[in-house]
This record gives C-alpha cells, structure tokens and sequence, in this order.
C-alpha cells in the first residue's frame, strides 16, 4: 500500500481518505451492503490511479466490475449486467494489455493523442449500436430503458478511450459518472439505501475525473516536453 500512494499529491490523498471515510460511516448508518462498499472502495482508488495514469488502475477496475455486476443484477439493472460482463470487463483486460504494452515506466502509461478520425468512428459506432442495446435492455425488461441505453453506450467509449491513453477518456468517464449518479439515486429517493456507497463513488468519480482531465492535460505536456529533450 505505500508503494501506492508514494507519489499522490495532498490533494488526491486527501480526496481519497476523505471519500473512503464519507462512504464508511454512511453505509454503517444505512446498512448498505459490504459488496456495495467494498465495490466503492475499488472504485475511489482506480479513480484516483488512472487519474494519474497508473497501470495499477485496472486491477482495482477489474475487481470493482466482477462486485458491481453482481450487485446490478441483484438490482435487475440488466443492462449494468451485460455491459459490465460482456463488454467492459474485456475492454478493461484489453485496456491492461494496451497499458502495459505502452507503459512510460513500471506503472505509468505514455499518453497518447487519437486523431479526429479515430475518435468520431467510435462515437458513431455507438450511437448506431443504441438501437439494438435499447431492445436488447427491453427484452430483459431493464430499469430506466433510456438512461441504461445511453450509459452503455458512453460506458464503452470512456474505457475504449482509456484503453488507447487518450486524455479525452475523462471527459466521457464524466458523463458516464453522471448517468450512474442519477441511475443510483432513483432507488435513494424510493427509500432504498441498500447501495448508498455506488452513490457516493460516481459523485467521487465525476470529481476525480474532471481533476483527471486537467492532470491528464498536463501529463501530456511533461512527457511531450521530455520527448523533444531526448531528440535534442
């Protein structure tokens, strides 16, 4: 764990243990469930390393996919169940593979930077694929059809995305943070507090990512500064 937070700012550690304990002492006072929590707890710690762009990232989005599939379909949120299965846990083992691959050091990936070619392919690919998620959620008669539809979607570009170690990634992770945050809260405000820590991870999320976006900004810039010293 200290070869972990080794080089977080006081920022991110504060962000993390302040979120870690937030989450904790809500979930003891609604009893929400130690899957949910644990599944929170992956969630803060991934959001805060792929932030950074730490390879390390994946094995806590890993864990955390396994733990909210399981907790979606408890939820009969089909459409989390067969995203998280079929689609993003292979994407995220894609994604390892591709960081790994283009590591920058043991656990820092190299940032790369898509054309517009490359990022409006994908973008159309999934607003075509929307039709047949949407029918495909309706047959298994998912909850929040077009909220679940549309967080499929954008679920899919945000790891695409990481997994090429394009900084636009975090602006999708936003949007998707948002979905979940209102698809979360719908049960809240029906009196089921059962999965309060989900909640409260994707506020987490949609905080990390938007400091995410800037620091991944900025990464770029370093490692293309260092690129032009080494042709020097």
């Amino acid at each position: 764990m200290k070869k972990i937070f080794k080089d977080w700012t006081a920022f991110e550690k504060i962000l993390y243990f302040t979120s870690v304990t937030v989450t904790t002492v809500i979930s003891i006072i609604t009893r929400s469930s130690y899957l949910a929590l644990i599944n929170g707890f992956c969630n803060m710690t991934n959001a805060i390393l792929s932030a950074k762009g730490r390879i390390s990232n994946y094995y806590f989005s890993l864990i955390g996919n396994v733990i909210y599939a399981y907790i979606s379909f408890q939820s009969r949120y089909y459409s989390e169940v067969i995203m998280s299965v079929f689609l993003v846990i292979p994407i995220t083992v894609y994604g390892l593979i591709s960081w790994l691959r283009n590591r920058k050091s043991d656990d820092e990936v190299r940032i790369n930077k898509l054309s517009t070619r490359q990022i409006v392919i994908p973008i159309l690919s999934q607003v075509i694929m929307s039709i047949p998620y949407y029918y495909l959620l309706k047959y298994f008669n998912s909850e929040l059809l077009v909220i679940s539809t549309f967080g499929m979607c954008v679920t899919i570009l945000s790891f695409y995305f990481m997994a090429k170690a394009d900084p636009i990634f975090n602006l999708f992770f936003i949007i998707n943070g948002l979905t979940r945050v209102v698809m979360w809260l719908i049960p809240m405000l029906n009196g089921d507090f059962s999965n309060v820590p989900l909640f409260l991870s994707n506020v987490v999320y949609c905080i990390n990512d938007a400091y995410g976006l800037i620091n991944w900004t900025r990464m770029a810039k370093q490692q293309s500064r260092e690129e032009m010293r080494k042709t020097v």
